[in-house]
């Protein structure tokens, strides 16, 4: 009786352990970058996790995974992705600074984006729930550059 309850128990982890593993398996995001202003530079893409820090901000903060590609061809594919809830967000780095560039007040001179494309400026600052995907029911999205200035 005691033996045929161990070999149940370990069944059933056995069998959840094989449903996890399977139910969700890593999944890749394609992301492509359109509306740039010209081919100069790099184009760099973050993508976040709910708990990083210093999002939008892909030259500063501290985003999940980080690619550039080169703003002739910008697409880029994050690769091996857990499912689940990210935002995913970009700049155009046309002088190869490693950072959005900004005006005398900080508002970013480059061209900059978010997933789902929102609306954002002065009065209307990107959130995270703007710029949200969830893997892998999503697998690509195209992020329009803007250039608030």
């Amino acid at each position: 009786m005691r033996n045929q309850f161990w070999l149940s128990t370990k069944l059933c982890l056995l069998t959840g352990f094989i449903a996890t593993a399977t139910a969700h398996p890593a999944s890749a995001l394609d992301v492509s970058i359109e509306g740039l202003r010209n081919a100069r530079g790099d184009v760099v893409v973050c993508i976040w996790r709910p708990m990083d820090k210093g999002f939008p901000n892909c030259g500063t903060g501290s985003p999940w995974k980080k690619l550039s590609a080169s703003a002739a061809d910008p697409r880029v594919t994050f690769k091996d992705l857990p499912a689940g809830v990210y935002a995913v967000s970009m700049f155009h780095d046309e002088k190869r600074i490693g950072k959005p560039a900004t005006n005398l007040i900080g508002m970013p001179t480059s061209g900059v984006g978010l997933a789902n494309n929102p609306s954002i400026g002065p009065t209307s600052p990107p959130t995270f729930k703007k710029g949200r995907v969830v893997v892998p029911d999503v697998t690509s999205i195209t992020i329009t550059a803007k250039y608030l200035f």
